[in-house]
């Protein structure tokens, strides 16, 4: 009885691991957490009604196993038909490379794996634990990499969670069960379900925790947004009230053209237009492509860089509707320009130089930011940039903001470091 106590067990074990892989890579198609409790218990009753019946038959055995796992995929969770059969196929991979190291391992602990009769379910038991647990160590691997996509750091602390748990959870099962392997009581039976439950408990705490982290940079993230929102607001006011003013002033020229007219000054008239068109031809040049966002941010930028004396060169090819969201580009270019401002503005005059092209078609726009600076670029021990403001608490997440919009619209961003220019290109599909 408590062979079969011991299966379960690591049956339900098996089941908790398979879940949080599926979860991370699919999603769960039902919210209402009965419904995928009861998905699993359907799969547990199953698997064992299978492996009761084709004991002798480990291939069919195996075989049903596989069916019952992709039904559990295609019920439970999301995900189109390419990418269930994929995982399928990792699920069944890593099981072996599991079993393979336990076989390793049982063999270098002494264990004779080749046992024949009454002891054989008992050093099955003992092979299948540990399997179980080095499985859930891959999955945990798997899970904590793809926290990657989000550009959430990943500590030390974290890498050896993922390992000093599970493989703590091996030692004190071979303590437990070194004096006697073929015997199976009770009080070890609580030992491995502890063991087993402090494994799973583990994991979703840090899952808690990675969450709660990633929270935080999405509300930094927000809080950047209403920045950026707020300095646009304050720049269209102005702009407004330019616009008022250049009205008003239109008026006034009107009034006084048409005196000129009507007292035939025919050559302060002339004299009047030349004096208008030369104040137009001095005015800055403003980027216009048709999209709104663009446009204001990067006339904004050009602005605020023109304060600092940086010279801005400009290649704008626009070949069609941009078709981007307004507060993606704002963030985006806005970031951009800023990161470029800051690096420039640190060199002498005569080198202060940014580069902004942008070319667009029917499917993709394509953007780059070049500019000048020292030569020096503050890196992590990941090779990553990172900021060079001094308080790093509230700064950095520039970067990580341009990635995840990139990431959006399924883009690819390049930074390129050429002697005394830094580039960033960015390639967004429409």
């Amino acid at each position: 009885m408590e062979i079969h106590i011991m299966s379960w067990m690591m049956d339900i074990f098996f089941i908790c691991t398979l879940h949080i892989l599926y979860k991370k890579v699919l999603g769960v198609r039902f919210q209402n957490k009965f419904l995928l409790i009861l998905g699993w218990v359907i799969c547990f009753l199953s698997w064992n009604i299978c492996s009761y019946l084709l004991d002798d038959y480990p291939l069919v055995n195996g075989l049903c196993t596989l069916i019952i796992n992709y039904f559990v995929l295609h019920f439970l969770y999301v995900g189109n038909l390419r990418i269930k059969m994929i995982l399928v196929f990792v699920v069944v991979v890593l099981g072996f490379i599991a079993e393979v190291i336990t076989v390793f391992l049982m063999t270098v602990m002494g264990i004779n794996i080749n046992e024949q009769g009454e002891n054989k379910n008992n050093y099955m038991y003992i092979g299948n634990a540990f399997s179980k647990i080095l499985w859930f160590i891959f999955v945990k691997v798997i899970t904590i990499i793809s926290r990657r996509e989000k550009q959430i750091k990943i500590s030390l602390t974290e890498w050896m969670e993922i390992f000093i748990v599970p493989i703590g959870s091996l030692t004190i099962f071979y303590v437990v069960a070194k004096d006697n392997y073929l015997e199976i009581t009770v009080s070890k039976l609580i030992v491995f379900a502890v063991l087993f439950l402090i494994n799973v408990l583990t994991y979703y705490v840090y899952q808690k925790i990675q969450f709660h982290a990633e929270e935080l940079l999405d509300k930094e993230l927000i809080k950047q947004q209403n920045e950026y929102y707020k300095a646009r607001y304050a720049d269209t006011q102005e702009q407004w009230l330019k616009l008022k003013k250049i009205r008003h002033d239109m008026k006034n020229n009107y009034v006084l053209e048409l005196s000129y007219l009507d007292k035939g000054k025919y050559e302060e008239l002339r004299n009047f237009y030349i004096k208008a068109i030369g104040n137009l031809d001095n005015q800055e040049y403003v980027i216009h492509t048709g999209h709104i966002g663009i446009d204001s941010i990067i006339n904004f930028k050009i602005e605020a860089a023109k304060e600092l004396k940086i010279e801005i060169k400009k290649e704008v090819q626009v070949g069609s509707e941009i078709k981007i969201n307004n507060e993606d580009i704002n963030v985006l270019l806005g970031n951009l320009f800023d990161n470029a401002i800051e690096a420039v503005r640190k060199l002498p005059y005569e080198k202060r130089e940014i580069i902004f092209k942008l070319h667009s078609d029917n499917t993709a726009v394509f953007f780059q930011i070049s500019n000048t600076f020292s030569g020096k670029l503050n890196k992590d021990n990941k090779k990553e940039i990172i900021t060079t403001k001094t308080d790093k608490e509230n700064h950095g997440f520039g970067l990580k903001t341009i990635k995840a919009i990139v990431k959006k619209y399924d883009g690819k961003i390049v930074l390129e470091q050429q002697e005394d220019m830094f580039e960033v290109k960015v390639f967004l599909y429409m």
